[in-house]
């Protein structure tokens, strides 16, 4: 459902109109949301558990938190939706960052983080 190439619009199709949407579709796209989460996680790891062993603990990460403290529109997404009472606004705010940090070409439907 939400990988079929237009996750950003499907994700925002099924919080806008949830009742548009049975409960296994709901239960369906937990698990793909779950697994773009987790997969991402891994990336994650993989890429700290590099920094460090090139560099050593300490200065990996010192490395590591300079770059995730390094973009002050990060920091202010972070304090806005701490802000925001409403979950699907807070992803509705981080979809939105990441189609301007990354460039996401959604007007030629590559909208698939």
């Amino acid at each position: 459902m939400l990988n079929d190439g237009n996750f950003r619009n499907n994700l925002i199709d099924l919080i806008d109109n949830p009742d548009n949407y049975s409960k296994e579709q709901f239960y369906d796209a937990f698990l793909e949301i779950t697994e773009r989460y987790l997969d991402e996680i891994v990336s994650i790891l993989n890429y700290e558990n590099y920094i460090i062993k090139q560099h050593g603990k300490e200065k990996g990460n010192a490395l590591i938190e300079k770059i995730v403290t390094s973009n002050p529109a990060v920091a202010e997404l972070e304090k806005n939706n701490a802000a925001e009472t409403d979950k699907r606004e807070v992803i509705k705010n981080l979809l939105a960052f990441t189609e301007c940090d990354f460039g996401i070409d959604i007007v030629n439907g590559r909208d698939d983080l």
